[in-house]
């Protein structure tokens, strides 16, 4: 289930140790650890590039990569979670050069891909399962190459993983 900020971001409750939990304890996309990757990345982040945020989660950094790469630029945004895609859609949806895409990138296109979640940590999720953790729910996701799925973009500039 999402929840809004008082800011406006939307999050998904119950991930209180992921990036959710960072967004809602500082009621911002810039959390310090936030801050912190981008200012290393900005650099190699050139204004009207193409950006691919590959896990894109709820849209912190591909927020953040929109305003760098300007309206010249664009950012394809990938999330396989459904529940987080739609935080990423809600997050994103005021601009313009972003395009959110509910699939994972991988070597092969399947759609079926095992995902196995932390609730309480979105981001600690993996593909497929692990006898340790044997509490995580498993969903199945669609995975495409990063070829098939930008065939007609001609250049990539940056890829966040």
């Amino acid at each position: 289930m999402l929840n809004r900020t008082p800011l406006g971001h939307w999050v998904i409750e119950g991930d209180d140790y992921g990036v959710s939990g960072l967004v809602r304890k500082a009621n911002s996309f810039a959390y310090p650890e936030n801050v912190d990757v981008l200012t290393r990345v900005a650099p190699f982040i050139p204004e009207g590039g193409i950006v691919v945020d590959a896990g894109a989660s709820i849209g912190d950094q591909t927020v953040m990569y929109s305003q760098m790469v300007g309206v010249a630029g664009h950012v394809y945004a990938f999330e396989p979670l459904h529940a987080v895609y739609e935080a990423l859609v809600k997050n994103t949806e005021r601009f313009r050069n972003i395009t959110a895409i509910e699939m994972a990138l991988g070597a092969i296109i399947r759609d079926d891909l095992v995902f196995s979640m932390s609730l309480t940590n979105l981001g600690a999720s993996f593909v497929g399962t692990d006898d340790r953790y044997p509490a995580f729910p498993t969903t199945r996701v669609t995975m495409t190459t990063l070829d098939s799925a930008l065939a007609d973009v001609p250049r990539v500039d940056f890829i966040h993983l």
